[in-house]
């Protein structure tokens, strides 16, 4: 999002079209920077002509003056084919990992190098957006939620037997969200320590933990319930909005290197996170003051 809002800044009269992936689309949704939101599929088989129709409709509706791709860890082939299909005359994207065959990504005119030097994958989408001449000062990435999905989120919560009128730091017991997951277990916080910090907080901070999960967590979720006991609420089933909704609401997060790491930030949701997979300066929180990392690599180093 903070590469979207450099752009409508720069072009405050344009229209912003932005090609997501389904399960990536409710993120984007009510993104004051975007003017029509356009869904490509996960899987290219098994989906219906009319969403391909949808799409190619969207693609070609009014010409496209620029295209951005803003891969920056990994070269979309389909990422290409959309920036080829909007027809474009003008279309950047990163130079790296180009195709073996050609050893150059040719389907841009407009390549960006990728800077040798260690920085946050924000910052390396903004660099494909400053090369076009576009100031991209950072800022914190948002997801931008109606007043009533947040009530939404604050009616999820009074479900649990949780919630209390007032907003974070009014209430007699802080609610702090802890997640189990994700499904992969290299970024994955050790069960037996996140269930011990929870059960601490519980018992020194009058703190009421609340089990996240999302689909595919069942297990580890009623696994963390068992080991943090008396005093735990599960969240029910959410989508991914009202997940975010339920968050913003929280005091505190505590997770892995995951998917609600990412939504919790996103929400200024504060958030203490553990990375064992991946570098933290890479893909932790970027500018935000209230979130705290654990380098599980750079601890076991010491």
């Amino acid at each position: 999002t903070p590469a979207l809002a450099a752009l409508r800044r720069a072009f405050p009269q344009s229209v912003i079209s932005v090609v997501v992936r389904e399960y990536a689309r409710e993120v984007l949704y009510h993104n004051p920077n975007i003017d029509q939101l356009l869904i490509f599929p996960e899987r290219w088989y098994g989906w219906p002509p009319s969403k391909w129709l949808a799409l190619w409709r969207g693609l070609r509706r009014e010409p496209f003056d620029l295209t951005i791709v803003l891969n920056t860890v990994s070269h979309s082939v389909s990422s290409d084919f959309v920036a080829y299909l909007g027809g474009a005359p003008v279309r950047a994207g990163s130079g790296h990992l180009p195709f073996v065959e050609t050893g150059d990504n040719f389907v841009y005119n407009v390549v960006v190098g990728r800077d040798p030097a260690p920085k946050h994958e924000v910052e390396r989408s903004l660099d494909i957006v400053r090369a076009l001449g576009i100031e991209a000062d950072g800022e914190a990435p948002r997801i931008f939620l109606t007043d009533g999905e947040r009530e939404d989120g604050r009616e999820i919560l009074g479900s649990l037997g949780v919630y209390h009128d007032g907003d974070r730091g009014d209430r007699a017991r802080s609610l702090v969200g802890v997640h189990a997951g994700p499904r992969d277990v290299r970024r994955r916080w050790p069960a037996d320590e996140l269930a011990y910090l929870a059960r601490r907080l519980r018992d020194q901070r009058a703190v009421h933990p609340i089990i996240l999960w999302g689909p595919g967590e069942e297990s580890l979720r009623d696994a963390m319930a068992r080991m943090i006991g008396s005093g735990a609420a599960v969240l029910p089933p959410t989508t991914l909005r009202e997940l975010a909704a339920v968050l913003s609401w929280l005091d505190l997060c505590i997770c892995g290197d995951t998917g609600v790491f990412h939504v919790a930030t996103a929400v200024g949701c504060p958030t203490l996170s553990y990375f064992a997979a991946t570098d933290p300066k890479q893909w932790g929180p970027y500018l935000s003051a209230r979130m705290s990392t654990i380098d599980a690599a750079a601890s076991a180093q010491r």
